[in-house]
């Protein structure tokens, strides 16, 4: 009888888990509270237009992520995009970065706006009050989401995976996209320095839409002050800062995202963690490497420990 793995989170991580261990032989699902895949490879749309919102590139260091880029390319679902002061070769989705994850989710068993909502022993228990078997359990959400869900079911900690977990640290991100009929000079995106402004590309450039189409992604520090500010005064402040690249409008379909946790500034040092008490293995990009490479590497890294 096969083995049955949940796995909570779509994103680089589970997905990539979630591929490894179907091809191993367990009996896989993957649950996700959102209404897509992806996490933080995310797309949206404005109007007739795309723009990415989360990770705005990929690179590619280790062979094994070089492989599976270059098998994504083959299938064109990848391309290179030469960025602006940086010297390895990055990737992005031919139809945005989303594009990526919803290939990957292709030929598994996922199950979107499915938020978890407790561990019962060897089942877990959603806010519908659907229930999944398991043998194993895979978390792959942003840390504090998995402490929570591990305080509201009871499971207890070691000392050791306590300081592990406690030592992560994220940085908050806002996000805003919309369009402009004008063109913009952000010829392989722009990141100023000491401005509230951290990031600055125009999505056409990168190919997966034909208007002007900016994203702008807000500095660390300016996310943290205004994390917990009305979404329409902090898109006012950013486009305001934003004003000297990309001038005063008119923007259309304009749209604001919070990422909570955007980006693992302190990560645990191994890829994965297999809790001590518990048939539960924890990973995700605040493991290892970090980016995007290193949610790929963490979700390599969980199927290889299920499967021995």
């Amino acid at each position: 009888m096969k083995k049955k793995v949940v796995i909570v989170g779509a994103g680089m991580t589970g997905l990539t888990a979630a591929n490894d261990l179907a091809a191993k032989g367990f009996e896989v699902v993957v649950l996700d509270k959102g209404r897509g895949v992806g996490g933080r490879l995310a797309t949206r749309r404005l109007g007739a237009s795309r723009a990415d919102h989360g990770a705005q590139y990929i690179a590619a260091k280790t062979p094994a992520f070089q492989a599976f880029l270059t098998d994504l390319q083959k299938q064109g679902i990848v391309q290179t995009w030469q960025v602006n002061d940086r010297q390895h070769q990055r990737f992005v989705g031919t139809q945005g970065m989303s594009g990526i994850a919803k290939a990957m989710a292709a030929n598994l068993t996922v199950q979107l706006q499915t938020k978890v909502q407790k561990i019962d022993e060897n089942m877990v228990v959603t806010e519908n009050g659907e229930q999944y078997a398991f043998d194993y359990l895979v978390l792959t959400m942003p840390v504090p989401q998995i402490r929570s869900l591990l305080a509201d079911s009871a499971i207890a900690l070691t000392e050791a995976e306590q300081q592990i977990l406690d030592a992560i640290v994220y940085e908050p991100c806002w996000a805003v996209m919309g369009e402009t009929p004008y063109s913009l000079a952000l010829d392989g995106g722009l990141a100023p320095e000491n401005s509230p402004v951290a990031w600055l590309v125009d999505n056409a450039n990168k190919g997966i839409t034909a208007q002007t189409t900016f994203t702008l992604h807000a500095s660390a520090a300016f996310s943290k002050t205004y994390l917990e500010e009305s979404p329409e005064k902090v898109q006012a402040l950013l486009l305001e800062a934003a004003q000297p690249w990309l001038g005063n409008g008119p923007f259309t379909h304009l749209q604001i995202h919070r990422w909570r946790y955007s980006l693992a500034a302190q990560r645990a040092e191994t890829p994965c963690l297999a809790l001590e008490n518990s048939p539960i293995w924890v990973g995700g990009d605040a493991f290892g490497v970090g980016n995007v490479e290193g949610a790929f590497l963490s979700g390599k890294a969980l199927a290889d420990a299920l499967a021995t």
